[in-house]
């Protein structure tokens, strides 16, 4: 049993941060500490202040402030030491420690320093050096494949604004940066409303900082300027190098910043229950770490990865950065941790999970950095967006109002089935493609509570016979039998978990739309007035599905409704909106996004249904769960699956010659081998799904087509469907 020693909170005296804004506009902050002594001036500015042709200028300030004369004065005279620091929103233009006793001289050389900016800036010959050492950060903060891959992350999320831009600057920019650049930003950045003097230590009282503050000569007075608007975009960045030893990867979604208090700490929690891993350097086993350390790493699938919920002044990002040795099966990597995520969508995040996670976050939160000018920074990022600074009573509040039931809330609006960013470096060859990882943000057979569990083995044995076969992991078969057959078992218990609490999937991925039938929405208790037979006819590219369904609107007045033959005249139609988009899934052999696919499918539907028709064949379609769960959802239940298959060199065979006078843009070789690999992975599981429902009917396609329709109209009319 857990001791409740595991969920306690220190019981120390909690001290409070004192917070004012001047007359003439200045943010005074001191935060009372027995511990070393920092004071500082910090900008509301940072990179996110900068653009693209002074990309790294805040960071090369910093430095010539640091080794100017004044700061090395300061140091002989005072034993002030300058720091300067730079984020995606702050500034710290200069932050001193000094000893204690000379909190006056370190207030004295902090004012000679800011009279003195003008003079700093325009020495050409340590600017020029300060270039050098500016550029020198910049590269090795990208030889950090951590920083650098949430760095890109970041940059690809919020590509083409202001906050996209690295936060130390790019080399060429910052090369050619001149002294007027600098003198221009000091004039619209250095100005009252935009600064925040910040005191940690028990030496500068809030009262004498906010005299120092106000009486400072060489600060102008003036309004901030607001930062650029900005915008997420799902997409992806990748910097393949095999010269290192690891594939390294950060995905993350998009979420408000933190002016909502309330999304910010449920994020911070979900990002705690997964929390971090450091392999050998963790400083506890991964059984007593987060369920998905056990699961990562049981099965060899992962050096080290973080979970995190970045938050600036309107927008954050949460998500999780991973590293792995095991570059072969960096997809199983991805794909675990990204299922794992959905566990918050349905709820079954257990309660120990949730205790000891809002345990460690408290304590984590309200641990003060050890270094006060790190702290220094981090009280002034707060006021600057908030306004004010909470006090650690407010922080472990706010951890405590987080509920199992608000973070399957936040999952499910700002998790599941939203759009990714996507940053990969290393030897990331077996990444998948972006549409793929978008895919297992989405839910797909867990949430399946009424479903029998056993589907939980399946991908199981999937990836089983992929470590039997692997040749990046180097381990056997009999290695991993026992670690995913229990892997199997645990997901199959949490199905029965689920299904026995009656946990609520996440909604439909689309909304029911409305229709002409009967003037009303399509939900699944009104759709039609008469009933109408649904028959999904599914099998590999070239099996023979067009040809069997041809046979049965011949002789049984079936429509029959092609998902690709739709989606190829959509393409070809003029002025369609999506026909491009169209045009590149089908050539790459990719899944188009289901709102376009199910849309075409229900207005075909609709169409045929009020000129007299009740059975339909929906060819090639679903070929994914989600497309199978929102058809049924907003459309209509399928009462059959024929699934016809056929050996996948016969299939080649027939597209290839097929290819000679189709026209069409997929029969092609290339075209061809991706189909196959996207069917073999995304629309098995949706045969499964069904097949255990007892409604799928398996055709051998191996032949004579009279033979195999023979066969298709005996288990159609045994099924009472003609």
């Amino acid at each position: 049993m857990l001791s409740k020693r595991l969920f306690s909170t220190s019981s120390r005296q909690l001290t409070k941060v004192a917070v004012s804004k001047l007359g003439n506009g200045i943010t005074v902050i001191t935060k009372p500490s027995s511990g070393k002594q920092a004071v500082g001036v910090y900008l509301n500015s940072g990179s996110r202040a900068e653009n693209a042709y002074n990309s790294g200028i805040s960071t090369l300030l910093g430095n010539l402030v640091t080794s100017s004369k004044s700061s090395k004065d300061a140091l002989v005279n005072e034993g002030v030491k300058y720091y300067s620091s730079n984020a995606k929103e702050v500034t710290g233009l200069l932050s001193a420690t000094y000893p204690r006793g000379n909190s006056k001289g370190a207030l004295s050389a902090i004012k000679n320093t800011l009279e003195s900016l003008e003079s700093i800036v325009s020495d050409e010959v340590v600017l020029g050096e300060q270039k050098e050492k500016s550029i020198a950060l910049t590269e090795a903060f990208e030889n950090s494949p951590k920083d650098m891959v949430i760095e890109h992350m970041i940059g690809t999320a919020f590509q083409g604004t202001t906050l996209g831009l690295p936060k130390y600057g790019k080399a060429e920019t910052i090369e050619v940066l001149q002294s007027l650049d600098l003198k221009n930003y000091l004039s619209k950045n250095l100005v009252s409303s935009n600064i925040a003097i910040v005191s940690v230590g028990d030496e500068i009282n809030h009262e004498s900082l906010a005299k120092f503050a106000s009486q400072l000569p060489s600060i102008n007075s003036g309004a901030k300027a607001d930062f650029p608007e900005t915008s997420f975009l799902g997409s992806d960045i990748r910097l393949r190098d095999d010269t290192l030893p690891q594939a390294h990867a950060a995905i993350s979604v998009l979420t408000p910043g933190l002016h909502d208090t309330h999304a910010y700490y449920t994020g911070l929690v979900a990002a705690q229950i997964n929390g971090s891993y450091e392999g050998v350097a963790s400083p506890f086993s991964p059984f007593v770490g987060s369920t998905l350390a056990q699961l990562l790493e049981e099965n060899h699938l992962i050096d080290s990865f973080d979970h995190f919920q970045l938050a600036y002044s309107d927008v954050g990002l949460w998500g999780g950065y991973f590293a792995s040795h095991n570059v072969g099966c960096y997809d199983e990597t991805i794909h675990f941790a990204l299922k794992n995520w959905n566990r918050f969508s349905t709820g079954t995040v257990n309660e120990i999970e949730f205790a000891k996670a809002k345990a460690e976050l408290k304590l984590r939160l309200l641990k003060a950095p050890a270094c006060p000018v790190q702290h220094s920074e981090s009280l002034a990022t707060k006021a600057f967006a908030l306004g004010y600074v909470p006090s650690e009573e407010e922080i472990s509040s706010n951890v405590d109002s987080v509920t199992s039931s608000a973070i399957s809330k936040w999952a499910q609006k700002y998790l599941y089935d939203q759009d990714i960013a996507i940053a990969g470096n290393g030897q990331i060859e077996a990444l998948f493609d972006y549409n793929r990882i978008r895919n297992d943000i989405m839910y797909t057979r867990s949430f399946l509570r009424a479903r029998p569990a056993l589907k939980s083995f399946h991908r199981s044995k999937q990836l089983l016979r992929t470590y039997a076969t692997s040749s990046g992991g180097g381990r056997s078969k009999t290695n991993h039998f026992i670690p995913l057959t229990l892997l199997g078992l645990t997901a199959l218990g949490l199905t029965f978990y689920n299904a026995g609490n009656n946990v609520k999937p996440p909604t439909a991925a689309i909304d029911p739309t409305t229709s002409t039938v009967q003037g009303s929405a399509l939900f699944p208790s009104e759709k039609f007035k008469d009933p109408i037979n649904v028959v999904f006819v599914l099998g590999g590219p070239g099996s023979g599905k067009g040809t069997q369904c041809g046979k049965l609107v011949k002789d049984y007045k079936f429509v029959h409704l092609s998902a690709g033959d739709l989606l190829r005249l959509e393409k070809n139609t003029p002025g369609s909106e999506f026909g491009e988009l169209i045009d590149h899934y089908i050539k790459e052999g990719l899944i188009v996004p289901q709102e376009i696919t199910i849309n075409l499918l229900k207005n075909a539907i609709v169409k045929e249904y009020n000129n007299g028709s009740r059975n339909f064949l929906i060819d090639g379609f679903p070929r994914k769960m989600d497309q199978a769960i929102s058809f049924e959802n907003t459309v209509s239940e399928g009462k059959l699956v024929l699934y016809f298959e056929c050996p996948e060199e016969i299939m080649l065979k027939r597209l290839l010659n097929r290819g000679k006078t189709s026209g069409r843009s997929d029969d092609n070789l290339e075209s061809i081998k991706k189909r196959f690999t996207t069917f073999i992975e995304t629309s098995m599981p949706v045969v499964e799904y069904f097949e255990d429902q007892n409604k799928v009917i398996k055709v051998n396609c191996n032949e004579p087509v009279d033979e195999v329709y023979s066969h298709v109209v005996k288990e159609l009319k045994d099924k009472k469907i003609i």
